[in-house]
C-alpha cells in the first residue's frame, strides 16, 4: 500500500505549493525585477482598452461636430501617440531582464 506507513516510519512533509514558494529562493533584486516586469506586463495589456477609448472620443468628436478643425484632430492625434509611446515603453520594461 502506498498511502501507509510502517511502524516507526513518520509520513513525509507535504510539499509547500504555494505562490510564496514562488519567491523562497528569491534575492532582493529578483523580487525588484519581478515587480517591474509586472508593471511593464500591465502596461503592455492595457493596451487595447486605452487605444479604443481614445479612438471613441475621436470617433465621437468627429460624430458629434460635422465641421472639425485640425485642432481636434492634432488633439486626438496626440492622445493617440501618448497611449502609443506608453504602451511601448510598457511593452518593452515587461519583456526585458536588464
Amino acid at each position: 500500500m502506498e498511502g501507509s506507513t510502517k511502524a516507526g516510519e513518520t509520513k513525509s512533509a507535504k510539499p509547500n505549493n504555494n505562490i510564496w514558494g514562488l519567491f523562497k529562493h528569491s534575492d532582493g533584486s529578483d523580487r525588484i525585477l519581478m515587480a517591474i516586469g509586472f508593471i511593464g506586463c500591465a502596461v503592455d495589456g492595457s493596451c487595447s482598452p486605452l487605444i479604443m477609448f481614445v479612438l471613441s472620443r475621436m470617433m465621437n468628436t468627429f460624430g458629434l461636430n460635422p465641421i472639425f478643425s485640425l485642432k481636434d484632430i492634432e488633439k486626438d492625434g496626440f492622445y493617440l501617440l501618448c497611449v502609443a509611446i506608453g504602451v511601448g515603453i510598457g511593452a518593452f520594461v515587461g519583456m526585458t531582464n536588464f
